[in-house]
């Protein structure tokens, strides 16, 4: 740790100014802090050359520097930090803020600029009410800190999740989400066939279905193995179904998927065929994602796909429930549902989350998201249609939002008159750390800051003169 606090020196040097209050010439913060700012990025990329740590070291690094500059070190967790800069004199009741970022430690030259900004932003104008910092340790496939993040450390005035982007833009909302249920009973008897094979997938889990910039929408690994069974049954391939599962994780898509199926001795080979033509429409699905980090920690290929032989099973799915669930793959459409041609933003889109055989009934949930309520209702209406003429029955939960600042939050307000430059929808469709914050407090007046890294000095006077702002009236 010696090392870590020598790389302070010159940052403590700028703060000290910072702290002490005006003589008769105003200090311009915003100028010194941009000062500040820049001196964060060459400590940070001095004492890791490698642009890589463990989150423990960066908490270290972020706890000393926090330390010299007189913060309080509020808690330091395995995969988070808060740091708390207490209300200045005279300024206890002033609104407090309280901004989150995160950082992959596998990649953190990358996200040092928004490390340094969410720091020195934390050292506010020369008086404010309550600043809190939360960084939290994140991945391209989860936001473990924020899952560990105990929500005590959410409770304030206004919350501002911060984080780089292509453009500028404040979000004031997430998606409306509910999860709409398909059912039917299926009845067994024993099998006709006597080929079984086990079809499974399995991907990493918490990948995002939603992240709609890969290009395309990233199917379920349920709908993979339905394609497959559908396009069987259509082509007249003769086999039948003894289980069909993929597990509810928790995650936005299932990390695994199964078919048992039972074939016919003459379409064993067919039916073979048919699969390596999946495997390799899967395979180029995957192609275009960035999983290099997923195999390198676990060792193990991006995804698994894999048609294996195994034990006859002595039960089967009875002709009218394969025939159900069969034609429900072939019909039921998830992926992106609406979409503005113009601009290519998504306006609603579900996935499949889990299926089951067992228990002698077919039960299958689709997690959906839209922007708006008019739009989730057409997609659930959609759903309701296609489930009767598939025989099965459907029901959904109540839409809810995942995430929304409140209603007439000052904060949106402020925020986006000083960033947005059109009137665009501000609800942001993908998965955030928003999502997890905002289950955790409810109560959150909360936005998702989003700018392009070259304009971080923009962000910095509008953090600033937003702090400024609140403490005005005191």
């Amino acid at each position: 740790m010696r090392r870590f606090f020598s790389v302070f020196i010159c940052i403590v040097l700028l703060i000290g100014v910072f702290l002490c209050g005006c003589s008769e010439k105003q200090i311009d913060r915003g100028k010194e802090l941009k000062r500040a700012m820049d001196t964060c990025d060459s400590k940070w990329s001095q004492t890791f050359p490698k642009g890589t740590a463990d989150f423990s070291q960066i908490a270290d690094y972020i706890a000393g520097w926090g330390g010299n500059a007189g913060l309080d070190i509020t808690k330091t967790a395995d995969h988070y930090i808060v740091l708390t800069n207490p209300a200045t004199k005279g300024m206890k009741k002033s609104p407090s803020v309280t901004m989150s970022v995160s950082v992959d430690p596998e990649k953190l030259r990358s996200d040092v600029p928004l490390l340094s900004l969410g720091m020195t932003s934390l050292l506010g104008p020369l008086q404010h009410g309550r600043l809190r910092l939360i960084v939290t340790d994140s991945t391209d496939l989860a936001y473990p800190g924020a899952e560990e993040l105990d929500s005590k450390y959410l409770k304030c005035d206004h919350f501002i999740q911060l984080d780089t982007a292509g453009s500028d833009k404040i979000y004031t909302a997430g998606p409306m989400n509910c999860t709409g249920t398909l059912t039917c009973s299926v009845k067994r008897r024993a099998p006709q066939y006597g080929n079984a094979f086990r079809i499974a997938i399995h991907i990493p889990e918490q990948i995002d279905p939603y992240a709609f910039e890969q290009g395309q929408s990233l199917p379920s690994p349920v709908n993979v193995v339905g394609d497959l069974l559908a396009s069987a049954k259509s082509s007249g391939r003769l086999f039948e179904i003894a289980s069909f599962t993929a597990k509810e994780n928790g995650a936005f898509l299932p990390s695994d998927a199964e078919a048992v199926v039972v074939i016919d001795d003459n379409n064993v080979e067919s039916f073979q065929k048919r699969f390596d033509k999946s495997y390799e429409s899967f395979q180029d699905r995957f192609a275009d994602l960035d999983l290099k980090s997923v195999q390198a920690d676990t060792g193990k290929p991006a995804f698994t796909y894999t048609m294996e032989p195994v034990e006859l099973p002595s039960r089967v799915l009875q002709q009218k429930a394969s025939d159900n669930i069969i034609s429900l793959m072939y019909t039921l459409q998830t992926g992106i549902h609406l979409q503005d041609e113009a601009s290519g933003e998504v306006s609603a889109a579900s996935y499949i989350r889990s299926i089951s055989t067992k228990g002698g009934r077919f039960r299958l949930t689709v997690d959906m998201r839209s922007r708006d309520s008019a739009s989730m209702e057409e997609m659930s209406g959609n759903y309701l249609i296609t489930s009767g003429l598939c025989d099965v029955d459907y029901e959904n939960t109540s839409p809810s939002r995942l995430w929304t600042c409140k209603k007439d939050s000052s904060l949106a307000a402020w925020f986006i008159a000083s960033v947005d430059a059109d009137d665009a929808d501000t609800t942001y469709m993908h998965a955030s750390e928003c999502d997890v914050f905002y289950r955790k407090a409810k109560s959150l007046d909360i936005i998702s800051y989003r700018f392009d890294k070259n304009h971080r000095g923009d962000a910095m006077e509008n953090l600033l003169s937003y702090m400024t702002s609140l403490s005005a009236g005191d």
